[in-house]
């Protein structure tokens, strides 16, 4: 469920505004490569029903990135802003 964790009217909102996903997002070629050493951040969602926990977990580690866990489902900005948050000022952090 893509609105796991969050209200029944943001939900009834999402289901009517959210448009699928562009096949181009599966078919088109990355154009940037940053370089190894760029550091990356992630914010994984354990209660997410769209893509699974270990997906998100393997995709993470396997760029190295640093990790932050949410119980949160798919839409984690929306659900868990606080886990979004920590992220970035933990990236923005990291650069000084």
């Amino acid at each position: 469920m893509y609105g796991n964790g969050l209200s029944a009217s943001a939900i009834r909102t999402a289901s009517v505004t959210q448009e699928p996903i562009a096949l181009s997002a599966f078919t088109d070629k990355a154009t940037v490569d940053p370089p190894a050493r760029t550091p990356k951040w992630a914010v994984i969602s354990t209660e997410d029903h769209a893509v699974p926990t270990a997906a998100q977990k393997f995709e993470a580690k396997r760029v190295g990135a640093h990790i932050t866990y949410t119980r949160s489902g798919h839409d984690v900005p929306s659900i868990s802003p606080e886990a979004v948050d920590r992220a970035v000022v933990a990236a923005a952090n990291s650069l000084r």
